[in-house]
């Protein structure tokens, strides 16, 4: 670790942190960047198909061998996303010497920064919660051998942020996590660089979130709501249409993966087999003659 980074960041305990270099990096996940990763690892697992039939396509004609590779296509999509992912991804930063914020999008091992904000276009920050309907440890329900539990006040599942406001109004998140713990290093962070840097600073209660609000004057400023209840009827309803949506997009890319597959075993494979029908002739029969 640099000790351009104030000694007392270090002292936070938040795994979603990395101090290098006199700087704090948090991943910040995008859905767009993961639909994104999403469409170029079927690409290129497609591509990566028609090469292999392409290259194996004489072989196994000379050899009567169907170059079926339907169902690799699907593992080698999540391998090239798996890959993509992990080298592939953006951080938000805070740079201690520059005294500044951005984002850092990386690309194999590539850094380029974007979104350059010096601490003075900082208006406020606090600490936030960007509750969640569905539990972000997924099928296991754990993290880090903790269980991830719902918050029984909101009927929601928590997730810990400190929010940046800029003078654009807009926000850089920085995540922190989904536990109680999480919340107290959250406000803590708040603190320490709402002291460091003198940004005015303003903490949230656990069921409560920061919303941008803009006053006449263009002026933009954080305040504190409540986060509504969600009953369990309006979860319901979203997790069917999440279902849905999700049972139609596997329908149609597996109806695409087998209607080519069905086209390729279909179509005739050899340009001199006499049974097509260019080649075709009728043959000669007493009293007719063939065309």
């Amino acid at each position: 670790m640099s000790a351009s980074v104030p000694a007392a960041f270090r002292n936070i305990i938040c795994k979603r942190l990395e101090f290098e270099d006199g700087k704090i990096y948090n991943r910040h996940f995008s859905y767009f960047l993961d639909f994104i990763l999403f469409v170029l690892s079927f690409v290129w697992s497609i591509a990566t198909r028609w090469c292999y039939i392409y290259m194996t396509q004489a072989s196994s004609l000379a050899s009567g061998k169907n170059t079926s590779t339907g169902g690799w296509v699907v593992i080698l999509l999540f391998v090239f996303y798996i890959i993509l992912e992990r080298s592939i991804r953006i951080y938000n930063v805070i740079d201690f010497p520059k005294s500044c914020i951005y984002r850092e999008f990386f690309f194999f091992g590539v850094g380029i920064s974007y979104s350059d904000y010096k601490k003075e276009d900082i208006i406020e920050i606090g600490n936030t919660n960007i509750a969640r309907m569905m539990s972000p440890a997924g099928k296991s329900g754990m993290i880090d051998g903790k269980r991830v539990l719902l918050n029984n006040e909101i009927n929601l599942f928590d997730d810990f942020y400190v929010s940046f406001l800029l003078k654009d109004g807009k926000t850089l998140d920085f995540r922190f996590g989904v536990f109680r713990e999480d919340h107290l290093e959250s406000i803590e962070f708040v603190n320490l660089l709402s002291d460091y840097w003198n940004i005015p600073k303003i903490i949230c209660s656990k069921n409560n979130y920061l919303e941008v609000r803009e006053s006449r004057n263009s002026a933009y400023s954080f305040v504190e709501e409540k986060i509504a209840y969600c009953s369990s009827g309006i979860k319901i309803l979203l997790i069917l249409v999440y279902i849905i949506s999700s049972m139609v997009a596997a329908t149609a890319l597996i109806y695409y993966l087998v209607m080519k597959e069905y086209s390729k075993q279909t179509e005739p494979t050899n340009a001199n087999s006499p049974y097509l029908y260019q080649n075709y002739k009728r043959p000669s029969v007493r009293g007719y003659k063939s065309f």
